[in-house]
């Protein structure tokens, strides 16, 4: 079990949230499920209020697929889905190494249609990539 804040709301989509070490787990998540094509499924946990989004979710399951690019909510779990191009570019995408400003700001990443557009298919959720800033 890692721990992620893993948000969801219907209105502002999903975020991920994180410490340097919970973003590497992930990134070797999505770069198992790419380069081996089996799903692979991460249990995060978080004692997070959820405010502004409407409530938090337990998993993120990372699968394989040669026909959608997507984020989706299934149940209790974040699905990320799609072929090994769109999995190594939302990994390569995720601050992990972002350094910490003492401006008290997370660093951030907006995977989005608008943005991503070349990976992201329409009926995607929207996803906010945070690395959190130490305490």
């Amino acid at each position: 079990m890692i721990n992620l804040d893993v948000s969801f709301s219907q209105s502002d989509g999903v975020e991920i949230a994180g410490d340097e070490d919970a973003l590497q787990e992930l990134r070797a998540g999505l770069k198992w499920c790419a380069e081996n094509g089996f799903d692979f499924e991460l249990p995060v946990a978080s004692s997070l209020d959820p405010s502004p989004y409407e409530k938090l979710l337990s998993r993120i399951v990372i699968s394989m697929n040669d026909m959608d690019n997507v984020f989706s909510i299934v149940g209790d779990a974040l699905v990320i889905q799609g072929d090994d191009n769109f999995l190594l570019n939302v990994r390569s995408n995720i601050p992990w190494d972002a350094v910490d400003s003492h401006s008290g700001l997370s660093c951030h990443v907006h995977y989005d249609r608008s943005s991503f557009s070349d990976y992201l298919d329409e009926d995607s959720l929207d996803v906010l990539l945070t690395k959190k800033r130490r305490a």
